[in-house]
């Protein structure tokens, strides 16, 4: 049974993907939950349709994100957070805060994907991220500071 996926199924595929599975998991699992439909000729005409929308949408969207990056060079954005007396903060600071500050400070609107952070910060200090968009690639200085209690 030929079909295409709605949302992320483990083991399957990803939405917006066709597949073939097997008739009965197809019918009695995936189409009865909704996470699927058949891959009827006019429902893979809209999802070529979708696919080309969303490619000439992304390539603008790309290009918006690399203008902006182009301007993160050398930005020091600066994040206050409870930290112990050795400088270890007490929580990690993850992307989507980074992103928050980055927007809130330099308005730039980033996804937290973009961002090449491994692991969660956990020191004050100046500490160096990477940021890729497509094929650019830019870095800044985020400065993390105690807040004094």
């Amino acid at each position: 049974m030929k079909i295409i996926l709605l949302q992320e199924v483990r083991k399957i595929g990803r939405r917006h993907e066709e597949k073939i599975v097997a008739d009965g998991y197809g019918r009695n699992y995936l189409l009865a939950r909704k996470l699927a439909i058949l891959a009827t000729p006019e429902n893979l005409k809209k999802l070529n349709a979708w696919r080309a929308r969303q490619s000439g949408e992304d390539k603008l969207q790309i290009e918006l994100l690399e203008r902006g990056l182009s301007q993160l060079t050398g930005v020091v954005v600066t994040i206050q957070a409870k930290a112990n007396a050795e400088g270890h903060l007490f929580a990690g600071l993850h992307r989507e805060t980074v992103v928050e500050a980055l927007q809130k400070q330099k308005h730039l609107a980033l996804p937290a994907d973009t961002l090449q952070l491994e692991q969660p910060i956990k020191t004050i200090g100046d500490h160096q991220i990477a940021v890729k968009v497509g094929e650019m690639t830019g870095q800044f200085i985020l400065r993390v500071e105690a807040i004094e209690t």
